[in-house]
């Protein structure tokens, strides 16, 4: 488990954006500016995001408001993560830093307060090197990363053992089927 992280971003980020849906806020910062790919892509995921948490995460009664903060960085920014938070003094594609430390034993009860799941980071340098890899557009790789990271933040951990890494991946492989069913229907 990586130790806690505080969630505010210590740069100020020009290219923020803050998309809602129902209960769920998701907040993603980024080197660059957000072009239209990356933000339809956002905009499906939200209520993919509700969903997943409703059926496998949480009490099916909880009425709560989630937020979710997401930032893009550069290879600078994710070594020196990835060294302080992991001892690993190498770059890496994504850091997930949960506030909860495992979600799926309903560690949340019934709350009427906002809770904020964590924090995402992703590096951008080397999202485009897989993305160019695996011959998938950035905004693919991106989003492939964001659910990765996501999962993380519910307590999925693919490195605990095979049959974890197996359930971590039947996740991760259902929401990015489900989000390429919403954005071809909305094309």
């Amino acid at each position: 488990m990586i130790p806690h992280y505080s969630y505010h971003y210590e740069e100020v980020m020009e290219n923020n954006e803050v998309f809602e849906i129902q209960n769920f806020t998701l907040e993603l910062n980024t080197l660059d500016p957000i072009n239209s790919k990356t933000h339809n892509y956002f905009q499906a995921s939200l209520q993919l995001l509700v969903d997943f948490l409703s059926q496998n995460v949480l009490d099916k009664k909880m009425n709560a408001q989630f937020e979710l903060s997401v930032h893009e960085c550069d290879e600078d920014k994710i070594c020196q993560l990835n060294q302080q938070y992991r001892g690993k003094n190498k770059k890496t594609d994504v850091l997930s830093f949960p506030i909860h430390e495992n979600l799926r034993a309903n560690s949340i009860k019934e709350s009427g307060d906002i809770i904020h799941l964590g924090d995402i980071y992703i590096c951008k340098e080397v999202a485009l090197e897989q993305s160019s890899r695996f011959e998938l557009s950035y905004e693919e790789e991106f989003i492939h990363l964001f659910f990765h990271g996501f999962l993380h933040l519910c307590g999925f951990d693919h490195e605990l053992s095979p049959s974890e890494e197996k359930l971590m991946k039947k996740h991760e492989t259902q929401l990015l089927k489900s989000l390429a069913l919403l954005v071809s229907k909305n094309q």
